[in-house]
Parts: structure tokens; C-alpha cells; sequence
């Protein structure tokens, strides 16, 4: 195939998918503007604030975005997107090391949700329970909000099977963790580990599982969940 037919294949192919609907950035996205234009120097969002950008980047990109207020139970939110995908098998990263995954616990249990915690599981074991449940449950180590990522860390009880393998995905996202740039976040961790080990591994997480590797078809869930959510929480302070 020469450049030409090269090209006009992938122009043909872009303008499909904008006609099948997929969602695109709007004026001022880091994914439209030119040299990431309508940053600060280190990478800040001029407005909105750092919540309200990350929610509207994480949706430009196919996400769900769900900001909760003060008060409001994370469970009950996580109860009702479970029932609207009609999902009854939940798992989640072990509720031991995190306050509001206790709670969202107690409540999803009390909702009548199979709910499994990964607590002393071996390799097998957690890849077989992760596999069979139709929504997964974790906690962000940080956000950020000029890409609408989410950055997920690998430890003991926070296994990256329970993110990956589930078709659907909720992110618990405390607001004081989101950080305006992949470099401050990067910076953090270099600085909070300092002389210390580093965490198992980071999994940044940018909108649901996608690919377009083959013939530019973009096809979802493929190496991961393709309905992902954000539940950005007003309160539940910095860390567990």
C-alpha cells in the first residue's frame, strides 16, 4: 500500500469513528490543544479546579465520572452503577488497608452483593475470583487531573487482578490525591519512597481498556475493563 492510500485509509477511519459517536476533546482538552496549551508551566489547570478538570478529562476519554459529596455513601453509589450493569459479583482490594473500602464493604455486603475481599489469597486463587466477578473495586494511590488518569499501586492486598480483569471497574478518588501532572506525581513518589523501596509496580489507568491496533477498528475491553467509573469523593481525607 503506498502513502497515499495509506493515509486516506486512516483519514477514512477517523472520521468514522467520529460518526460512530465516539466521544471526542473539546476546546481546551491537553488531548486537542497544541503543546498543551492552557497549562501553567507545571502543568497545573488554569479552571476548573483540579476535581472538576480530571472528571472531564477522564470522561473525554470514555470514563464515567461520579463526584460524591460530603456525607455521601460510596458504597450506595458503587450498590447502584453494580444493579444498573446488573452485576452481583464484586470484588475488591483488601478492606483492611483502606477505611473506605470498609465501608463500601459493610454496605455492598448488606445490599445483598457477593462481595469477596482480597485478603490471603495466593496468585491463583485471587486471578480465578477476579476473573468470574462483574465489577471490580480500588482505591487511587493519585489522580491527574490533565489527562483524567488514575494511578493505581501494586502492594499486598492491592492486586492489579482486581482492575484488570473485571468487566467493569470502580475507582475510589479521594480529591486531596488529585494532582495536576503525571511529573508531580512522579515527583511524589520519587520523593516519598526516597532511599526507600519502590512500590511493586504503578498501573496508570486513562478511561477504559481500548485499542485500534488492528485495521484502526477501536474495539473496548480488550486488555482490561471497557466500563470504567470515578468516583471522586469530597471528603474520606488523603489516604486510608
Amino acid at each position: 500500500m503506498d502513502q497515499t492510500a495509506f493515509l486516506q485509509r486512516v483519514k477514512t477511519a477517523l472520521r468514522q469513528a467520529g460518526e460512530a459517536g465516539f466521544p471526542r476533546a473539546g476546546e481546551g482538552s491537553i488531548w486537542t490543544t497544541p503543546g498543551g496549551a492552557g497549562l501553567s508551566p507545571d502543568g497545573a489547570g488554569e479552571e476548573p479546579g483540579e476535581a472538576e478538570r480530571f472528571l472531564k478529562e477522564w470522561e473525554l476519554v470514555g470514563g464515567h465520572g461520579h463526584r460524591l459529596g460530603e456525607g455521601v455513601a460510596v458504597g450506595a453509589k458503587i450498590a447502584e452503577i453494580a444493579t444498573s450493569r446488573g452485576a452481583r459479583s464484586l470484588i475488591m482490594w483488601d478492606r483492611q488497608r483502606d477505611s473506605l473500602l470498609a465501608a463500601a464493604y459493610r454496605e455492598l455486603s448488606a445490599a445483598g452483593f457477593e462481595v469477596k475481599s482480597v485478603r490471603g489469597l495466593d496468585s491463583a486463587a485471587l486471578r480465578t475470583l477476579a476473573a468470574k466477578a462483574d465489577l471490580g473495586v480500588v482505591a487511587a494511590y493519585r489522580a491527574i487531573a490533565a489527562t483524567g488518569t488514575v494511578v493505581l499501586v501494586g502492594a499486598p492486598g492491592q492486586a492489579r487482578a482486581v482492575g484488570l480483569l473485571p468487566p467493569t471497574l470502580c475507582v475510589i478518588v479521594r480529591r486531596a490525591v488529585i494532582r495536576p501532572t503525571l511529573r508531580a506525581v512522579l515527583l511524589e513518589i520519587g520523593g516519598s519512597h526516597h532511599g526507600h523501596e519502590l512500590p511493586q509496580n504503578l498501573s496508570l489507568v486513562t478511561g477504559p481498556s481500548k485499542s485500534a491496533d488492528i485495521g484502526l477498528e477501536l474495539v473496548t475491553n480488550v486488555h482490561g475493563p471497557g466500563d470504567v467509573h470515578a468516583l471522586v469523593l469530597d471528603g474520606g481525607g488523603t489516604q486510608p
